[in-house]
């Protein structure tokens, strides 16, 4: 019985000695703290500036949140010239939100014209420097009242970006018109009805048209040559165009070389429209190749 009570006597001296040694602040959990919650949901009918109506065209976009502690949220705009890849622009602040702004948790029909994106960023000649595939880039900067900040360089992308996102830490605006992406997508009939390099016309190949985006009026032909180079050991040569408020532009491609989009007077080219009536479908993509200087014009017509 001694031996029990002494050994007894031993562990809980042990026990007293090991809790009497222990940090409680090397064991205390951390203080968890929210962070940010601001997503941007863009207006479907605003979520580009419409080409076709540059003095009324406005990105309108609603902001959700369920913070209480915000200071402000500011979003930022940059601009890129879809026809120039050195030309430099400054950014500028378009939009600044405070807690007071949101009601329900929403802050609705945050609304930002042409005009004022253009003034703000000091675009020479304001919205006539505009052109179809030009794009806004939009980042945010979120400020909490306990100075913390958040952007998209410390949010993870799950939290950042996706359908999904919490925060919204950066989105695009492009400028173009409604594209009838339904209309357009599908298999298509590519007819070679003119080029100045003596191939021969009239000849015909399948394809097939995709919507390609990002921006809501890009597309992709998985051949825009009618197979021309095919006899000379080629193969089909995909490209991407726009439907720029019912023109076709053909964006920068490859056959042999570089391919790039024609704007002539000649005649002997197709205008280049988009033109759909009902169930039919039909454009005119006009291109030359710069490393040779051949020129053609391809009719597509939508198969039914």
């Amino acid at each position: 019985m001694k031996i029990l009570i002494k050994y007894t006597l031993i562990v809980a001296s042990l026990t007293l000695l090991v809790m009497s040694c222990r940090d409680e602040d090397a064991v205390r959990f951390p203080e968890f703290k929210s962070g940010i919650n601001a997503r941007v949901v863009l207006n479907a009918d605003n979520s580009y500036i419409n080409f076709s109506d540059l003095s009324n065209a406005a990105v309108i976009f609603d902001v959700y949140s369920i913070n209480k502690d915000i200071d402000n949220i500011v979003y930022t705009v940059s601009f890129a010239d879809a026809d120039s890849s050195v030309a430099v622009f400054k950014t500028a602040t378009v939009a600044t939100l405070h807690q007071s702004d949101f009601v329900n948790g929403k802050v609705s029909q945050v609304k930002v014209t042409a005009a004022e994106l253009a003034a703000a960023l000091g675009l020479p000649g304001g919205t006539d420097y505009l052109a179809g595939g030009d794009k806004f880039s939009f980042t945010t900067k979120a400020t909490l009242k306990d100075g913390r900040t958040f952007d998209a360089s410390n949010s993870a992308p799950s939290i950042g970006s996706g359908a999904n996102s919490s925060f919204t830490s950066a989105f695009t605006v492009f400028v173009g018109c409604p594209s009838d992406a339904n209309s357009i997508v599908g298999t298509y009939y590519s007819i070679m009805e003119y080029n100045d390099a003596g191939e021969p016309t009239g000849d015909t190949v399948l394809v097939d048209v995709t919507f390609a985006g990002p921006e809501p009026f890009r597309y992709s032909v998985t051949d825009h040559t009618v197979e021309l180079y095919v006899p000379y050991g080629g193969t089909k040569y995909p490209a991407t165009f726009y439907d720029l408020c019912g023109t076709a532009i053909l964006q920068p491609a490859v056959s042999f070389g570089n391919v790039v989009n024609l704007v002539t007077a000649d005649p002997n080219f197709l205008p280049p429209a988009i033109v759909i009536n009902g169930a039919d479908t039909e454009f005119v993509l006009n291109w030359t190749e710069t490393f040779n200087n051949i020129s053609a014009s391809v009719r597509f017509v939508k198969k039914h």
